[in-house]
């Protein structure tokens, strides 16, 4: 009974505290909530009511007044209003691409410092930070001397802590080329019939938590 009490609480966002959210979340992150969002916004955030045992959204933004708990809870309404989608190698066109710019740079260059720099700027749960970083090793390796170096970056920090673990589901990894399952995938011993990325590619990345609007980078 204390659940079905606090889902047809949930309901009831009133249009004043909707708009306060629809104002900081796009100052955040700049991401439109728009009327018709109102209903996701309501799932996605009704977990956080119930886990602060509160009875509705006017009193969960009385209690985000609050700067010393909204410091912590600002990230978690971030975290749970961004959506995430990626798959390993999506638009395999742009790694087609990618590989080709790569092994043409590194075949020409003379400069000294033979390193590439990538920018994975909304990675997600890491899929396609992983993808790029398996289509550099294989680019480069009749390319001794040469390095690459792999910033991935995420606004949400829970995508960003399981994609640092670079652990995915059979069915995760069904998109990857064979051969580079075979290359870069070590199966984990735990009966889940999970794969991790091998630790020579998941070395070439640095997850971060960057916001695009804010941070200088």
């Amino acid at each position: 009974m204390r659940l079905g009490i606090y889902a047809i609480m949930t309901d009831e966002l009133s249009p004043r505290v909707f708009a306060a959210f629809q104002r900081f979340i796009h100052e955040e992150t700049g991401i439109d909530l728009s009327e018709n969002k109102k209903t996701l916004f309501i799932s996605r955030l009704a977990k956080r009511l119930r886990a602060l045992g509160l009875r509705d959204f006017d009193d969960y933004w009385e209690k985000c007044q609050d700067s010393t708990f909204f410091s912590h809870e600002r990230t978690e309404i971030i975290n749970d209003i961004t959506t995430n989608t990626t798959s390993f190698f999506r638009e395999s066109d742009h790694f087609s691409s990618l590989k080709g710019y790569l092994v043409g740079t590194a075949g020409k260059a003379k400069s000294r410092e033979r390193v590439f720099r990538i920018w994975s700027s909304a990675c997600s749960t890491g899929q396609e930070a992983y993808s790029i970083a398996m289509v550099a090793q294989d680019a480069l390796k009749d390319h001794p001397g040469w390095d690459f170096k792999i910033l991935a970056s995420d606004i949400d920090t829970n995508v960003l802590e399981f994609a640092s673990r670079g652990v995915y589901e059979n069915d995760q990894v069904k998109e990857v080329p064979h051969e580079f399952r075979g290359r870069y995938f070590l199966r984990v011993e735990n009966g889940k019939n999970e794969f991790q990325i091998t630790d020579n590619i998941r070395k070439k990345i640095i997850f971060r938590q960057i916001n695009m609007l804010s941070d200088p980078l």
